[in-house]
């Protein structure tokens, strides 16, 4: 049986307002770096809402108007070696608000999603058993697991106006921090000594102790604490590694089109994925594009263990072969945002989608909902580290 408890057990910060929320995802952000002042403009998001968990011992917040509908079914298309046709997805969590991203797996098949505002990383296990595994994590906004085991979160400073924005769950910094097994910063300065005060997007961990994020640009934070820039003139959101750590996938959004906004408005082109190949020394060499993305801008991104790459775009999960072919496409119930194979011998596919509004349409105090599922696939996630 499903149980509902009070996010303040675990924080002390029910009662939060809610407020309207923006859509997180694959719109192109600026090909600016951190520093410049079209970066500073840029810095401050939409806030995402606190919501309410469902699922195991998932969190609680004051409840909003409106009730999401239901997730759509859709129809699955086999992708030899991948998934099998006529599969339907199983739902498994749900919160109100934009307030789940950054889904990965550990070495047992558990998967973890980030709650930047309510400061909580959830996990939810092989039975679709949700609970709080880290309270408090200031900022945590989208996850990555390495080879060691180590639970590492982007955290992003508060956006003017979030929940978390003035409390004591602000964070003081951007940056690349550790959750568990132990809690530490792992880099939130830039190689100038200044700190790292932004927004980042999504990381994925490499195999050195530090970990790539992506925020237009993409940096790495090393394991020494300093961030820096390993490749720029991108509109980054997505990122993964390669099984071997050799490649690394950078999602690379379009320039805004004739209908105003790149792969998305009508006419716009769509976004491509980037590769490079990753040196001895943690730098990017070879820049190419690996492959045009067939519909809109890329976001969430995974890799399984054959090196096949799952991009979200839109409402499908579109899957690449490490050659860069196109296999095909996974349709979700809704717009999808977050990717990663775990489960039970890490044969399950897990995605973030983004509900719908409540019945009464978008209007204040209707928040959107957000929703886990999972699918049974052929393909197997890399066990050894998460994405």
């Amino acid at each position: 049986m499903r149980q509902r408890v009070s996010f303040a057990i675990f924080l002390g910060l029910a009662g939060w307002p809610l407020v309207a929320s923006a859509q997180q995802g694959g719109a192109p952000a600026p090909v600016v770096c951190f520093g410049t002042p079209q970066a500073a403009a840029a810095a401050a998001a939409a806030a995402q809402n606190p919501g309410r968990g469902r699922g195991g011992q998932g969190p609680a917040a004051a409840p909003a108007t409106g009730v999401a509908p239901p997730a759509p079914d859709v129809t699955i298309t086999a992708i030899p070696g991948v998934i099998a046709g006529g599969l339907k997805w199983t739902q498994i969590w749900e919160a109100l608000g934009n307030n789940a991203d950054g889904i990965v797996a550990d070495k047992d098949g558990n998967v973890f999603i980030a709650q930047e505002e309510l400061s909580a990383a959830i996990k939810i296990d092989k039975s679709d058993k949700a609970s709080v595994f880290v309270a408090n994590t200031q900022g945590g906004g989208s996850f990555a697991i390495d080879r060691q085991g180590r639970l590492l979160a982007i955290r992003r400073t508060a956006a003017a106006g979030a929940a978390n924005d003035n409390t004591p769950n602000a964070p003081p910094t951007g940056g690349v921090v550790q959750l568990a097994p132990q809690r530490k910063v792992l880099a939130d300065t830039a190689a100038d000594g200044s700190p790292w005060v932004a927004r980042p997007g999504d990381l994925a961990a490499d195999d050195k102790g530090g970990a790539y994020f992506t925020q237009g640009c993409v940096y790495y934070g090393a394991a020494n604490g300093k961030i820096t820039l390993a490749a720029d003139d991108l509109r980054t959101n997505g990122i993964a590694l390669s099984p071997d750590y050799k490649v690394l996938y950078v999602t690379n959004g379009a320039a805004p089109g004739p209908g105003g906004r790149g792969g998305r408005g009508p006419g716009g082109p769509p976004g491509t994925i980037v590769a490079f190949d990753v040196q001895p020394d943690g730098t990017l060499k070879n820049r190419r594009t690996f492959a045009t993305l067939q519909t809109g801008n890329g976001d969430g991104s995974a890799v399984d263990a054959a090196g096949r790459l799952y991009v979200s775009v839109g409402t499908v999960i579109e899957v690449y072969a490490p050659d860069g072919k196109f296999l095909g496409s996974i349709p979700t119930p809704g717009g999808v945002i977050s990717v990663a194979l775990g489960g039970p011998n890490h044969k399950t596919l897990y995605a973030v989608v983004n509900g719908s509004v409540g019945p009464e349409g978008a209007i204040p105090g209707v928040v959107r909902t957000m929703r886990v599922f999972r699918i049974p696939t052929i393909a197997q996630g890399v066990k050894n580290r998460g994405k």
